[in-house]
């Protein structure tokens, strides 16, 4: 299931996003890092991804986006490695429109 967040406009910057793996995660499983935040298309910027707390103690990652293109929509995609050395993908979908 993809995660759509609120739009955002193509005059924002820095905006702070996270998705949260808590319902991915196993009981006192948590994530140990982040390999990569990317966007496609990859026309909007994508600031690097730290882990952060979401429902449960560190199992989300926040980053930041910004400079988006109207009328456009990106799929942010992070992937994760949790304490139980699993590899996760998590994706939401970032519509950017004249607000």
């Amino acid at each position: 299931m993809l995660i759509v967040l609120s739009p955002m406009s193509p005059e924002d910057e820095n905006v702070p996003t996270a998705i949260d793996f808590s319902a991915l995660l196993a009981t006192s499983e948590t994530i140990t890092s982040v390999t990569s935040v990317t966007a496609l298309p990859a026309t909007i910027t994508v600031g690097q991804g730290s882990v952060t707390d979401g429902a449960k103690p560190n199992s989300a990652v926040q980053f930041t986006l910004g400079a988006g293109q109207l009328d456009q929509g990106y799929t942010v995609t992070a992937e994760i490695v949790t304490s139980n050395n699993v590899i996760l993908a998590r994706s939401c979908y970032v519509p950017v429109r004249a607000v």
